[in-house]
């Protein structure tokens, strides 16, 4: 069984939970936790830590190994641990702990990767629009086409300035990468970081369209 301080623990939750289960120990244990309900912080921080993992298969199955793994054998105390002899190899690290930096440095990679695609893909199609809107909209006068074509370019230019926002800012792309996984109230938020997103691009779209005088 855990032990005091596992993430089950920290749920109020046996390891056999059910998904379902595990969704509704953290609503009840965030009303408790959050900082407006009499918690605090690190206990909502922990809360939502529990959560995150075990609410995702793949972080469980590498957690609960961690929490079934077998001790390590004591061994003899030495002089000074800080500064290990040489020739001495350094402890290892429990296996949890090696599983979950393994996963956290696989979904970073993956969402840089992603992040480059996505301003590649984005600066190749503003290019590639950019000449074909500004040609059509040289050859029409009707202005409601003008509009529409001029906001058809403006689009990959945006998402080429959002490729740039999530090259910069780790914690948004890993969200963005993550979004498609996520679920109940953290769904939630990462659907108003998305909604904001989007929203940013109307005023930016006002002003391309006076730059163009449109």
């Amino acid at each position: 069984m855990p032990g005091p301080g596992t993430h089950y623990q920290v749920l109020g939750i046996p390891e056999t939970a059910r998904p379902e289960q595990i969704k509704l120990a953290y609503r009840r244990a965030a009303k408790t936790a959050h900082p407006d309900a009499g918690g605090s912080p690190a206990a909502m921080e922990r809360v939502n830590e529990a959560y995150r993992v075990l609410s995702d298969p793949s972080l469980r199955r590498a957690y609960d190994r961690s929490l079934n793994a077998p001790a390590p054998h004591p061994e003899p105390p030495v002089a000074n641990p800080a500064h290990p002899q040489p020739g001495r190899p350094a402890p290892a690290q429990p296996q949890a702990h090696q599983d979950y930096a393994y996963h956290h440095r696989l979904r970073l990679a993956q969402a840089r990767s992603w992040s480059w695609r996505w301003l590649k893909n984005s600066l190749g199609l503003a290019l590639m629009l950019g000449i074909i809107v500004r040609f059509f909209a040289a050859q029409t006068a009707d202005p409601v086409t003008k509009l529409l074509l001029n906001l058809s370019g403006f689009i990959p230019v945006y998402g080429a300035m959002l490729g740039v926002i999530f090259l910069i800012n780790p914690e948004i792309r890993l969200t963005l990468h993550d979004l498609p996984h996520q679920r109940g109230r953290r769904l939630k938020r990462d659907l108003i970081l998305v909604a904001g997103l989007a929203g940013a691009s109307i005023p930016l779209a006002i002003l391309w369209l006076v730059f163009f005088r449109i």
